[in-house]
């Protein structure tokens, strides 16, 4: 995948940057991505994946517009000279793309376990812990790829740059990695605290 390999070379070569179908089923699939990770059973089953699609559309949106602008101010206070709005906002749903292609099937099959197995409850907390886990490294993985997407297209302040694109992420998904492996031991009855 190029995007992975070479960023730049993804973005220079301007295929998926203006295509907007493209872009919005990359949102449409991180929306249902994230709600996935977020999906609970509840009675009548049809309800509960209404609602999931539901959320996956909010979810799709809300990336767009909250992400894409948090994304863009991390680029205005990292680049030298100015960046369109939209440039940022397709760099960021592009990099989303990563994420929903490795966790997409991981939180699905968590979403079919809750559904229709629920007395598994080995299975559910496996799926559930490793989809929280591969999400997290995957968050990781788009962090690095967008430093060097910046690296490589923008006039960068290389400083800022890193501490807005990687070591502020890696410090928030660190912290969220702690809480959720403490909460997990806690459940589990081997911590107290």
């Amino acid at each position: 995948m190029v995007l992975v390999k070479d960023p730049v070379q993804f973005y220079r070569s301007g295929i998926h940057l203006a295509d907007q179908n493209w872009i919005n089923n990359i949102m449409l699939a991180y929306g249902a991505t994230s709600a996935l990770m977020n999906f609970q059973s509840i009675k009548p089953l049809t309800l509960a994946w209404l609602m999931m699609v539901f959320a996956a559309g909010i979810g799709a949106i809300s990336a767009w517009l909250l992400g894409g602008w948090w994304f863009n101010q991390r680029i205005k206070w990292s680049v030298n000279g100015s960046v369109k709005p939209l440039t940022g906002r397709l760099i960021y749903a592009n990099n989303k793309l990563l994420f929903s292609i490795i966790v997409f099937p991981l939180a699905l099959a968590s979403a079919l376990v809750k559904t229709f197995a629920e007395s598994n409850l080995i299975l559910l907390v496996i799926l559930s812990v490793a989809t929280i886990l591969v999400s997290l490294a995957v968050e990781l993985v788009t962090c690095y790829n967008n430093l060097r997407s910046l690296n490589g297209l923008f006039d960068v302040k290389k400083g800022k740059a890193f501490f807005w694109f990687f070591l502020l992420p890696l410090i928030i998904n660190g912290t969220m990695l702690i809480v959720f492996v403490r909460s997990l031991l806690r459940a589990a009855g081997y911590f107290v605290m």
